[in-house]
């Protein structure tokens, strides 16, 4: 399963040079084969955010005083700030179990959720909890995986479990866990890979919950995800995805019984290349879709406003050079992202990432990233149900990668 092999290492996807932690399990040939490993990512990080001329003037003129709005460009410049500090970026507690060589299980929690309540990963469905699965497979090119697992869309989501060699995933992926069509979620995965030995095609399509449980306007499910892969030829991969939300979802305000619609109806897709060369990598992605996170006027959530279709496109590029008896892996990373599509002076987003990761042994990385944030003025901060904008800032991070 994917979380558990990312979990044990990402040299062949992310440069990350460490290797399967060693599995701690039965010697008996009879017995289950386990595993059980860890992953603590510790950073600090500070930000400094500025306010531009456009936004001070917008804000001025949406507020009835000017002290109300010198306190809202404050709120505005401390949620830039909102992970500076010294924090837990990921503390992950890995079970793999093989009863059989047909059937797997898997577990993976991440304890740093619990610290960050308020954090936009934290609040998603199943919280803690990344990975709680069981894979069946009937045939060598057939498998079945039942419970909470990954939704398999975009190539982002593949190292949300890792990282990607820079400090954060981007805009890009925090909108789509925010649309619910990347995270953890409840479902069944069916992955066909026919041509295994060759790579030529590996299709993963599965049907999940995206919050559609209890009384719905309708009985199917709240989420269609694919994703499918194909290595024509080395060092090429190519891949594409679609995420479908055939209906739309209702909600339940249990303190006035209310029942209210959270999400429209909608579609996105995914198209990606990676060069993948054992010294250098690189890859690209380009998305579009649907911003179903409507509106609600009872209780208030004023998410999307007039955008109804977003798209990104980002590219990255790392190189993994030993010298002086460790490893150096530089990175760089650029994405644009149009919130908003139907408005062109508004949503748009560019962040821009540089780090350079040191592998000091196989199980212990360095990690210093700089990220440089700009977006058009009155672009709106998606993760908070009331209207607050995004602003620049330019973030440092130094982060301690272990893994056991």
């Amino acid at each position: 399963m994917l979380a558990g092999s990312l979990l044990a290492g990402a040299a062949s996807t992310s440069l990350a040079l460490a290797d399967q932690a060693p599995a701690v399990g039965s010697s008996s040939d009879d017995a289950p084969a386990y595993s059980i490993r860890t992953m603590i990512q510790l950073r600090y990080q500070q930000t400094s955010a500025s306010i531009a001329p456009g936004l001070s003037a917008l804000v001025a003129r949406t507020y009835p005083t000017p002290s109300i709005a010198a306190d809202s460009l404050r709120v505005i410049k401390d949620t830039a700030r909102d992970r500076d500090g010294l924090r837990l970026r990921r503390a992950f507690l890995a079970f793999d179990i093989e009863p059989t060589a047909y059937l797997r299980g898997e577990v993976l929690l991440d304890f740093a959720r619990l610290l960050y309540p308020d954090d936009p990963y934290a609040q998603g469905p199943t919280q803690m909890v990344r990975v709680a699965s069981a894979e069946l497979t009937p045939i060598d090119s057939l498998a079945i995986e039942v419970g909470i697992t990954h939704v398999p869309f975009s190539v982002l989501e593949k190292f949300h479990d890792t990282g990607l060699d820079v400090a954060e995933e981007g805009p890009t992926h925090e909108l789509l866990h925010r649309l619910r069509i990347v995270g953890s979620d409840v479902g069944v995965v069916f992955r066909v890979a026919p041509l295994k030995e060759k790579e030529w095609l590996d299709v993963r399509a599965g049907v999940f919950d995206s919050g559609s449980t209890g009384s719905q306007s309708s009985r199917v499910p709240g989420l269609f995800a694919a994703r499918a892969t194909t290595r024509p030829f080395d060092p090429v991969q190519l891949g594409a995805g679609l995420a479908w939300r055939p209906h739309t979802v209702d909600a339940w305000w249990e303190e006035l019984r209310f029942r209210y619609q959270d999400f429209d109806s909608g579609a996105a897709f995914s198209a990606d290349v990676s060069v993948l060369f054992d010294r250098f990598v690189f890859r690209s992605e380009w998305l579009t879709g649907d911003r179903t996170d409507n509106d609600v006027t009872i209780p208030l959530k004023q998410r999307r406003g007039d955008a109804r279709t977003f798209m990104s496109a980002w590219g990255m590029a790392a190189l993994r050079w030993p010298a002086f008896g460790v490893v150096f892996v530089p990175a760089a990373r650029a994405e644009y992202l149009d919130t908003d599509r139907e408005h062109a002076n508004l949503g748009g987003i560019l962040h821009l990432s540089g780090a350079l990761n040191v592998d000091l042994t196989e199980r212990v990385r360095l990690m210093v990233d700089v990220s440089r944030h700009y977006v058009q003025y009155g672009t709106r901060n998606w993760n908070f149900d009331l209207v607050r904008y995004d602003t620049d800032y330019v973030s440092g991070t130094l982060q301690l990668q272990l893994k056991l």
